[in-house]
């Protein structure tokens, strides 16, 4: 979690820069670092008058206190779950994953990605050239845009006055001389092999519950977005397992579905719950609409009870939270998959475009509460397994989900939850009614409703 602002081309002044880096300062409250190319300064404060080159950072430190931007060049939102092991591998000295990715990058060059397992974002100035990438899902953002013949990259499109693009993972940008270009990254391709239910399950339940460790170790307290559903009390279950400071938080309209649901299995669990209830839906909404940046009917009531519930897990101290993002797509729970005729192609179709659909809506949600949003579903090992397991194991004649639903049970998931089918968000929230609720008392549609609340707000 951390936030990053930069620029390349004819000189500008430095205020403008500060101002862009200020828009997304919540995104890293321990540490602000500007740099010119020629000297670094630290906090929200002037770097002489005007300059050809700027990266700015705002610092949320996990664990691992490393100043940004790194050497006047280099500027980096990542969470590298290998880092010590890579670090170890190529003999590199660094005090975090941000700092090993730098010098991985300058020992070894750009191929040095596909050795990362985790979540990352950055920029990088080498000579001349100046390089933007993310990990291959997209899980961490980058926007850019082009004033000119000049470069303005951020982590939100709000720094870019919402002129940005946002980075396709499956792509670098490369800025030089001769203008912008890019530069093609692969996919990794897995093909379905034969696997039994139980073999399929067994290797389901290793690699998520692996998935987990690597994403609360050496982190005491973990919040966890929590519906009683499969992939949240899946989440749990490996979480408390591990002994950690679970912590579990739902938000929804009074007696709505999720609340009831969360309630009830957090007790069995044995789990602590906080409950966020929605009532001033419409307030929210409007602080919700510009952190999104859109008014869009989906985006919005999937965002509102997620927004409520991050509150929550930031007032209790929290810095990183766990979410079951990315299960529908890899275990094929979307109406979609069932009437396809390839379920793997469908699921690896929606996987690719998480990122513009889902990802940049729930990375801006927990970033302005100072949270870190991290995704075990999404992880790259149980990505390469789920995507080889055939789609007549995702989806059965009774069951979608049905390989996760047996991993769940194997993990130690009430059987009531592991086969209970849940309803998506906005509806087992009671979001989605409540907005309809309040759009039709002004004889609008939701989607007219919401743009008009956005109108004066995003």
């Amino acid at each position: 979690m951390c936030g990053i602002v930069g620029y390349c081309g004819r000189a500008i002044p430095v205020e403008r820069v500060i101002s862009r880096l200020s828009m997304i300062a919540h995104r890293g409250k321990d540490y602000y670092g500007l740099t010119d190319g020629k000297k670094t300064v630290y906090g929200l404060q002037s770097i002489g008058q005007s300059g050809q080159f700027f990266l700015g950072h705002a610092l949320h430190a996990v664990i691992g206190f490393v100043s940004q931007p790194i050497n006047n060049c280099f500027v980096a939102n990542c969470e590298i779950y290998n880092w010590v092991e890579v670090a170890v591998k190529y003999n590199v000295t660094a005090n975090n994953d941000a700092e090993l990715l730098y010098k991985l990058l300058t020992q070894k060059g750009i191929e040095c990605l596909d050795e990362l397992d985790g979540d990352y974002a950055f920029a990088w100035k080498n000579g001349n050239r100046i390089m933007l990438a993310r990990d291959i899902i997209g899980v961490k953002p980058l926007w850019w845009y082009q004033e000119g013949d000049s470069l303005w990259f951020a982590s939100e499109n709000k720094a870019l006055d919402k002129k940005g693009t946002l980075l396709d993972p499956r792509k670098i940008l490369i800025a030089d001389d001769k203008g912008v270009s890019f530069s093609d990254r692969t996919f990794p391709a897995s093909v379905e092999k034969e696997y039994t239910m139980k073999q399929a399950a067994d290797n389901v339940a290793i690699l998520l519950k692996e998935a987990v460790r690597k994403r609360v170790a050496n982190i005491d307290k973990i919040a966890i977005l929590f519906s009683g559903g499969i992939d949240s009390t899946t989440l749990a279950t490996i979480a408390k397992s591990l002994h950690k400071d679970v912590r579990l938080y739902v938000a929804g309209t009074e007696n709505s579905e999720d609340l009831r649901w969360a309630k009830k299995i957090a007790q069995e669990l044995g789990l602590p719950l906080k409950v966020s209830i929605c009532t001033q839906i419409e307030q929210e909404a409007k602080e919700v609409i510009p952190i999104i940046e859109t008014g869009d009917v989906m985006k919005v009531s999937v965002a509102l009870p997620f927004h409520f519930a991050c509150r929550l897990a930031h007032e209790d101290g929290c810095k990183v939270i766990l979410s079951g993002l990315g299960s529908e797509e890899l275990f094929a729970g979307y109406q979609r998959h069932k009437v396809t005729k390839n379920v793997n192609e469908e699921c690896l179709k929606g996987l690719l475009a998480m990122y513009e659909r889902d990802l940049y809506r729930d990375d801006t949600i927990t970033m302005v509460h100072q949270l870190e949003l991290r995704l075990p579903f999404l992880d790259k090992a149980l990505i390469a397994f789920t995507l080889s397991v055939p789609g007549s194991l995702k989806i059965t004649p009774e069951l979608d989900k049905a390989v996760l639903r047996q991993a769940a049970l194997l993990l130690g998931v009430p059987e009531e939850v592991a086969y209970r089918k849940k309803r998506a968000a906005q509806y087992g929230s009671g979001i989605d009614k409540a907005l309809t609720k309040l759009a039709k008392a002004k004889s609008m549609t939701k989607k007219e409703y919401l743009y008009a609340l956005g109108e004066t707000n995003v």
